[in-house]
């Protein structure tokens, strides 16, 4: 099985990474021990390390991707529309990776978008790569504040909903007067969509898919023109409709997805930690309509296979990095991944989310997995 390197650099205002030539020797390293088809680097930048990153990967016949966010830890946030929340309920107390704040601007908004292109001109100056890799292309989730799951109510995304016909101040008030999440748990499921009693919360579900649809459709048409390959992350297939990622429409947009698997994080698209953060009466009705335990590693394969159409477009995230507290992934786990992967058709995975944060024990387990599935 081919793996695709995932390598964060840091943010825009701080590369976390080390110097070029040691990020390049670690790639090297990695080159020679598994099958590498691709490498995702970004977004953190220094002199010489995008430019070592795309040598490394050409050199030993691979892609390479520049890693965009789109409506998180965006390039220029005091000039971003912002995004605003249904009320101003009490925020949880979480664990976040260190630096990243997640920190979501309007997915509505089109100067938002705009903004992308500005950011990847900047990162692919003197340095163009083969692709790009869009991340934070969604809606935040309750994990950082209960109200963030219910989208952005800024004047643009009030008025676009007032065109709609559904009554958004009844569920304004709704919102606000529950004491929790569990009236939202959904009733329904096709093709990965979630259906909702309350038929304004179920217009609020299909709006924010067609906003990040949309945003896909523009992005992906313009970087397509450019000649670039375009690869997208998304949550898991049980999770992704959450946040607006309609999976079934979105993978015809792009050349591949990479559905975050992440069974060992603890911190935001973590799936234990989502899973939690939604409420048990949510998750429990999750994984009813999906008839298997959507937060057990158990459910990959079932969940992968749901993308069955579209197999050699799907490339499941595994972490292998380690984060003291955040993300402490268990080696003896990897078979079971790796497996349920290969069952479901799926012929790449993206070792993630930071690979310069593996472990060499951990590498190790990986690729003997790797080998043997």
């Amino acid at each position: 099985m081919k793996v695709m390197l995932q390598v964060s650099t840091g943010l825009f205002d701080r590369c976390t990474a080390g110097s070029a030539a040691e990020v390049g020797s670690m790639l090297e390293s990695m080159m020679k021990r598994f099958q590498v088809s691709g490498v995702i680097y970004g977004w953190g930048r220094r002199d010489g390390l995008f430019e070592t990153i795309l040598e490394v990967a050409h050199r030993n016949g691979t892609e390479a991707y520049l890693w965009l966010p789109v409506f998180a830890d965006v390039r220029d946030r005091e000039a971003a529309d912002p995004m605003v929340f249904v009320g101003r309920m009490k925020k949880k107390e979480v664990s976040r990776v260190p630096g990243e704040e997640f920190n979501f601007v309007c997915p509505g908004s089109s100067a938002n978008r705009k903004a992308v292109m500005a950011a990847y001109d900047e990162l692919s100056r003197d340095c163009v790569p083969d692709g790009v890799f869009l991340d934070r292309i969604r809606y935040p989730t309750a994990a950082i504040s209960t109200d963030q799951a219910f989208g952005c109510w800024c004047p643009q995304c009030m008025e676009r909903r007032r065109r709609s016909g559904a009554d958004f101040f009844r569920l304004r008030e709704k919102i606000l007067a529950e004491k929790d999440l569990s009236w939202c748990a959904p009733d329904g499921l096709e093709n990965g969509r979630y259906g909702y009693q309350d038929p304004d919360l179920e217009a609020l579900a299909r709006e924010k898919r067609t906003v990040i649809t949309e945003n896909v459709a523009a992005l992906g048409h313009v970087f397509h023109r450019m000649g670039l390959k375009v690869g997208l992350d998304v949550f898991s297939p049980a999770m992704a409709d959450w946040v607006g990622q309609d999976l079934a429409e979105l993978l015809p947009l792009v050349d591949w997805i990479k559905p975050m698997m992440y069974y060992h994080t603890h911190a935001p698209a973590g799936i234990p930690f989502e899973l939690q953060a939604c409420e048990k009466a949510v998750s429990d009705a999750l994984s009813m309509l999906w008839h298997t335990d959507i937060g057990s590693i158990s459910s990959m394969e079932r969940q992968l296979r749901s993308l069955s159409n579209a197999r050699g477009k799907v490339r499941p995230g595994i972490e292998v990095n380690h984060v003291e507290g955040l993300c402490e992934p268990d080696a003896a786990s990897y078979a079971r991944e790796v497996n349920a992967a290969a069952a479901a058709g799926c012929d790449t995975l993206v070792l993630s989310w930071n690979v310069l944060q593996a472990r060499e024990t951990d590498l190790d387990t990986m690729a003997r997995c790797l080998k043997s599935a």
